[in-house]
């Protein structure tokens, strides 16, 4: 199958919260790995992970590595965060939302529409 390149929307600083990069190396994920599980270029993946984080990437990410969700985020780090409140960003979506129960909320970037993540109890 070819590889494509996956579009992002921009490429503007990493949030300190949006911890990808370092999730996927203590898990021992390379980009050329993550490339070959998602079909897409090296490029792609090396945007995924160091540019401001798309909803859908991230769950894309997850889903191929097996990595929950969440754990792409610093949960702690995005509360204390000054972006807690859904504050624009430079592409023009809003920045995600983590409430006190541990909800993230995010806006899609396409829609505007509300996606609410929840973590699950841990057993």
């Amino acid at each position: 199958m070819a590889k494509t390149k996956l579009s992002t929307k921009d490429k503007e600083f990493t949030p300190a919260w949006y911890i990808a990069k370092r999730v996927l190396r203590a898990y021992g994920f390379s980009y050329e790995r993550l490339a070959e599980l998602l079909e897409c270029s090296v490029t792609s993946i090396h945007d995924m992970v160091n540019y401001t984080p798309n909803v859908y990437r991230v769950y894309q990410l997850s889903v191929a590595t097996g990595i929950p969700f969440t754990d792409f985020f610093d949960l702690e780090l995005m509360k204390q965060s000054s972006t807690n409140h859904g504050d624009s960003l430079n592409d023009g979506s809003k920045a995600p939302v983590i409430s006190d129960d541990g909800n993230i909320t995010f806006h899609c970037p396409d829609c505007g529409a509300k996606l609410k993540v929840t973590q699950l109890p841990d057993d």
